[in-house]
């Protein structure tokens, strides 16, 4: 009996497990040369393009650091992209509970 309980759990564990495609949209070329323009209207300079599911954006920097031999830090990439996720699930959450409401 135990065996079989055991076994349904791990065949409903890991019928769940699947691995989601970081973007179901392909995102344009063009938005490295949007990032540039954007981080160049701010006199910076572009650091990175940030892809997260959907979304993309753009890390500018200080043209200053232009000079130092140090990579740029992700640091910047990360808060953006998670700035973007919680964007995104809020966003979700208020769509959720609008059709809940219906």
């Amino acid at each position: 009996m135990h065996r079989h309980l055991l076994l349904s759990f791990v065949a409903l564990a890991v019928s769940g497990c699947t691995v989601a495609r970081p973007a179901t949209v392909d995102v344009p070329k063009e938005r490295a040369s949007q990032c540039r323009s954007i981080c160049s209207d701010l006199d910076m300079r572009l650091g990175a393009v940030v892809v997260i599911m959907n979304s993309a954006g753009c890390v500018c920097e200080p043209r200053d650091e232009e000079s130092t031999s140090k990579p740029p830090s992700s640091s910047s990439a990360a808060i953006g992209g998670a700035a973007i996720h919680a964007a995104i699930e809020l966003s979700q959450r208020e769509q959720t509970r609008q059709q809940s409401q219906r």
